[in-house]
């Protein structure tokens, strides 16, 4: 199973990055997806388009100024 993690980054990026290393401990590395992750330059787009398409799960992680 292949899960892609959404979030704000000035919102929950603690919260995200301890989320992120404790599933690591249930999926493999490739298996969980944060964009941290990706390499400086990159097209972030379609780098995200790409993992939602190929993910099986999607969590969304909503903070307190997400509607912001």
């Amino acid at each position: 199973m292949k899960l892609f993690v959404c979030y704000r980054r000035h919102d929950v990026d603690v919260f995200v990055r301890q989320l992120h290393n404790f599933l690591q401990t249930h999926f493999t590395e490739d298996k969980v997806y944060v964009d941290y992750d990706m390499k400086a330059g990159t097209f972030w787009r379609s780098q995200r388009d790409a993992h939602v398409r190929t993910s099986d799960l999607l969590l969304v992680v909503a903070g307190p100024d997400w509607e912001r």
